[in-house]
């Protein structure tokens, strides 16, 4: 059993280095050209789907889970607020609306980002989640795999100015990574973590920087944390009153 457990370890391991790599190797430091960064940034992404389909199949690694959607889940809604947190920044500071919208660009970094979330939620939400839920409560399982999502965002540091971006990007990984996780852990479908990260990134992240002019000020900083606290402290009631009820019946 030991050695299977070490196996398995090993193979995580393995497929978070080559994760980590597709989604950081510098292409900007070897080529010059806009659309051959975006080829190659696309195409290494495509490349670790494909890798991460077939060694999770070779190593027996937890799989995805497409259970059918409970009526239950209608209580995680209110948790969707948070993918607008940026919009509602933006409305109490009065954020200057930019002129300038590219379609196009839009649509390019909207497929990136889809890889980027697909990708993430394999490796995070289907396999690490999962590994941890072999051990331990499905509780501990969602907050350790979260804090390890949200830590690795501390490589996007490239420079001393970055630190404290890279920081509160960290935090805010943790967090989502909490809400996500609750949402596999409960619903056990794949899809609606999937959806959830991927309606946040792209809403707080690509839309509302190319809509607003957003500034990291007061304003920026108070309301995302906020929105924070209240999205967890909504999870945690959900957690504590409804799901791990249902939860302790399970393992009775």
């Amino acid at each position: 059993m030991e050695k299977k457990q070490k196996q398995e370890l090993y193979s995580v391991l393995i497929l978070l280095f080559v994760f980590l790599f597709s989604v950081s190797f510098p292409f900007s430091l070897i080529f010059d050209n806009a659309i051959t960064i975006y080829i190659c940034s696309i195409s290494i992404r495509i490349a670790f789907l494909v890798f991460a389909f077939i060694f999770i199949n070779k190593e027996s690694l937890p799989s995805f889970k497409f259970k059918k959607i409970d009526w239950k889940l209608i209580l995680f809604f209110p948790l969707f607020a948070g993918c607008f947190s940026n919009f509602i920044y933006c409305y109490f500071d009065q954020a200057e609306m930019l002129n300038i919208f590219s379609w196009s660009t839009f649509g390019q970094n909207a497929a990136l980002i889809f890889l980027s979330v697909l990708s993430e939620e394999i490796v995070f939400r289907v396999v690490i989640y999962a590994e941890f839920a072999r051990k331990y409560r499905k509780i501990l399982a969602v907050i350790f795999s979260s804090l390890i999502f949200g830590s690795l965002h501390i490589l996007n540091i490239n420079s001393l100015p970055s630190i404290p971006y890279c920081l509160v990007q960290s935090l805010y990984a943790s967090a989502l990574g909490l809400v996500v996780g609750l949402l596999y852990a409960y619903s056990d479908n794949f899809v609606l973590p999937f959806i959830y990260h991927l309606l946040f990134n792209i809403c707080n992240d690509e839309l509302s920087t190319s809509l607003f002019n957003i500034e990291w000020n007061k304003t920026f900083y108070v309301t995302n944390i906020l929105v924070v606290i209240i999205l967890l402290a909504y999870g945690l009631l959900i957690y504590f009153f409804v799901l791990k009820k249902e939860e302790e019946l399970d393992a009775a």
